[in-house]
């Protein structure tokens, strides 16, 4: 995935900028330089502000490219994926690229850390999935994804569980542990990151509970079923 993003490489001439004439207005007292140092601040601000819409616009122009592990995780691990024809594929990895430059992964312990992007994708490849026929694969505001290794307990719900979402703050939490089993174990362990994905999506989209199902809802995922 890419390191420096689009956004801080147009704002770094104007930072630069800022400091030049900073320099000289607050230190040598040219007050000559003082508009200069405004549009420079002003600009940097503005690309600060709008940072996400400016990367994503860049990242939809020029799409970034799975790293070649992740690809071979869903080659040998998501049976989804397999499924799908080469354009579709195209299209799935676009995506899942795009979505994990767009959304903030964390985990949560003593304080927050940083996920690895291999867990990231694991993810997010469920619920690129189930957006993969959908405009909206980003899901709404939902821009936040934080982990935590095990079952957890929130201000909302004071009791152990595994997954949770809210609108309003744009956060889904998981429970690491419980996603790796149903990985590992699909056919014993409930997939709570399908559950995660599904809940989020008819909250956006309510009418999705309306829906017919084609040929049998059986061809959904059983997290997703349960939920319908």
């Amino acid at each position: 995935m890419r390191g420096i993003r689009f956004a801080m490489l147009i704002a770094l001439p104007f930072i630069l900028g800022a400091l030049y004439t900073g320099i000289y207005l607050f230190y040598f007292g040219e007050e000559q330089y003082l508009f200069y140092f405004i549009a420079c601040l002003v600009v940097t601000l503005a690309i600060f502000f709008a940072k996400e819409e400016i990367n994503y616009w860049y990242d939809e122009k020029y799409p970034p490219r799975l790293d070649e592990p992740i690809k071979i995780w869903l080659k040998n691990f998501f049976p989804f994926y397999s499924t799908l024809e080469k354009e579709d594929k195209s299209k799935f990895e676009t995506r899942l690229a795009l979505y994990l430059n767009a959304r903030s992964f964390q985990l949560m312990l003593k304080e927050k850390k940083d996920i690895p992007e291999d867990f990231k994708a694991i993810i997010a490849a469920h619920g690129i999935q189930m957006t993969l026929g959908l405009d909206d694969f980003l899901i709404g505001d939902y821009d936040r994804i934080i982990c935590y290794n095990h079952p957890f307990p929130t201000p909302q719900n004071q009791f152990l569980h595994t997954v949770e979402t809210h609108k309003e703050d744009g956060v889904i939490l998981l429970s690491l542990e419980q996603l790796m089993l149903s990985i590992a174990q699909p056919k014993k362990n409930y997939n709570i990151a399908y559950h995660a994905y599904a809940e989020a999506l008819l909250e956006l989209y309510p009418q999705l509970r309306d829906v017919e199902p084609a040929e049998s809802i059986n061809t959904l995922p059983y997290e997703m079923q349960h939920i319908l």
